[in-house]
């Protein structure tokens, strides 16, 4: 019993002497990354960390600097979790409507981390209330229209309509109405005046349903609400006034003055 025991041990070895030379010939003629490139280490997701030098910066150093410039602690807070958030994972991540202020305190602050993009939207191009989105920032062009219609999937329309021709609803009316359903601030966005039919409303996507079964009335006015595409909000078109200023030109002739310069100004 113990013969093909010695005997198949005899066999193996000089197969076991070819493997260990073949390794070491391997071992000389292949580099070193390629062995690397083969086992790759797992991936560690990026810290936020300052543009330029790529020091560290605490979240905690992000936050303060938040609130000293402004913003509310608990949207500061926020805004520095989502901005981590997309960094690590490559994912975009969104806050509520916020106001001008508080958007541009939020760029400023958090423009200066590296690898992270900071863009806004809020239905139209006008929009005063706008959600802040935080995305991973990449080394290739993104194309701007795809941009554009993923950020729109994060914000929703409504058509409050109803009989105001007697008793003309403002905007205070209509968002109290709104918050009068429970919803809080922060999903609500812009409210555009219709006029005596209503109104239309930038919402939350994550609210817009409750709204619609829930909004009954504005004043005393019965509404009836419906979804509709952010293309179709009624929003004003910008109005264009002109302006006369006076304006002293000097010449090799002397000084003399132009009056009457024409000038345009948009408002909205």
């Amino acid at each position: 019993m113990s013969e093909p025991y010695h005997w198949s041990v005899r066999r193996r070895g000089p197969l076991n002497h070819v493997r260990l030379l073949l390794l070491a010939v391997l071992a000389i003629m292949v580099p070193v990354p390629a062995f690397v490139s083969i086992f790759p280490a797992p991936p560690r997701a990026p810290r936020l960390h300052a543009g330029g030098g790529g020091n560290s910066v605490n979240r905690e150093e992000l936050r303060k600097s938040l609130v000293a410039e402004g913003l509310d602690d608990i949207l500061a807070a926020r805004a520095v979790e989502a901005a981590d958030k997309a960094v690590s994972i490559w994912e975009m991540q969104v806050i509520d409507f916020c106001r001008p202020p508080e958007v541009a305190t939020m760029t400023r602050v958090l423009g200066r981390v590296a690898d992270l993009s900071i863009t806004c939207g809020g239905g139209f191009p006008q929009a005063e209330r706008q959600r802040v989105f935080f995305s991973r920032a990449l080394d290739y062009a993104v194309d701007e229209e795809d941009a554009r219609k993923e950020r729109g999937g994060y914000l929703a329309a409504i058509s409050v309509e109803g009989n105001f021709i007697f008793d003309r609803a403002t905007h205070r009316d209509f968002l109290g109405a709104l918050l009068g359903t429970g919803i809080a601030r922060e999903k609500v966005g812009d409210i555009l005046l219709q006029g005596e039919r209503g109104a239309h409303v930038v919402v939350a996507p994550d609210v817009a349903e409750y709204v619609v079964l829930s909004l009954a009335a504005v004043r005393s006015v019965p509404v009836k609400n419906k979804p509709i595409a952010l293309a179709d909000l009624g929003v004003r078109p910008p109005v264009t006034k002109e302006v006369r200023v006076g304006v002293r030109e000097r010449g090799r002739g002397g000084g003399r003055t132009r009056r009457g310069e024409r000038g345009k100004i948009d408002e909205y």
